[in-house]
């Protein structure tokens, strides 16, 4: 039986910035990136970095959504891992 591929951690980290290139709602970010639980402390982690920006947008009637964001040292380390893995031939 074929067994999948399981991601490295820094895959995830990357998935999560790539889900995030446009503002994104964090179960759209979670969702697209395939990754649940490891979220809560993913996103503060690259928050930390500099890689990826949480922004506070007021939307009708007043009330205040979170949206994620990659900034664009994340996607310098998108483009970087892509180059890494066309290297390696991953």
């Amino acid at each position: 039986m074929y067994a999948a591929k399981r991601r490295s951690e820094t895959e995830m980290y990357v998935d999560l910035l790539r889900a995030s290139i446009n503002p994104t709602k964090p179960h759209h970010v979670m969702r697209a990136a395939n990754v649940w639980a490891q979220s809560q402390k993913m996103l503060p982690h690259l928050i930390e970095r500099g890689l990826l920006e949480k922004k506070e947008v007021l939307i009708r009637d007043r009330r205040t959504r979170f949206l994620y964001q990659t900034t664009e040292k994340g996607r310098e380390l998108i483009i970087l891992f892509n180059k890494i893995n066309e290297i390696l031939q991953l």
